[in-house]
């Protein structure tokens, strides 16, 4: 990763919050917080989910240096969009239900953002090429491999709580 041409993050990066991690546990003296997150993780796998929504959901509501007119109804858009699904994901009951909530507010995310990014001159500010927001196929590959592990973790859960 660069910012602004000048700095460049390699692997070195990841030292930093490897680095708190270590630090954490050090101070605790224990694994204890380690095992009850790893617990939780286990007995309830839409967890993992709400993560994964979590972080992309994260990326889906920074507005960075976007000049759109109408940005204060995108914003308020894609918020309304996160907070709806995850308020249906801590409402619902079953596993696969609560993933379902996910999904859908991801989706509602990209079509938003998708919507901005279309709506104004986003090539022109940047000076980028006309090809350079076009759908990338791999892309759209790599969100729908993340929709279906969302998926996947609460189909799976769904038949674990069955059994």
């Amino acid at each position: 990763m660069g910012i602004y041409g000048v700095y460049i993050l390699d692997n070195r990066m990841w030292l930093l919050p490897l680095g708190v991690f270590v630090l954490a546990l050090l101070v605790r003296r224990s694994l204890a917080p380690l095992h009850a997150v790893l617990a939780g993780l286990w007995s309830e796998w839409t967890l993992l989910s709400l993560g994964i929504y979590s972080f992309f959901a994260w990326f889906g509501v920074m507005y960075d240096e976007n000049h759109h007119p109408y940005l204060l109804v995108f914003i308020i858009a894609s918020t309304l969009a996160v907070c709806t699904g995850s308020w249906f994901y801590f409402r619902k009951t079953a596993a696969i239900q609560r993933v379902l909530s996910l999904v859908t507010g991801l989706i509602a995310l990209m079509v938003i953002v998708g919507i901005n990014n279309a709506t104004w001159d986003l090539r022109a500010y940047y000076n980028l090429p006309e090809s350079a927001y076009d759908i990338i196929p791999i892309g759209m590959a790599f969100f729908a491999l993340i929709l279906g592990l969302m998926y996947l973790t609460g189909y799976l859960s769904q038949k674990w709580q069955k059994t």
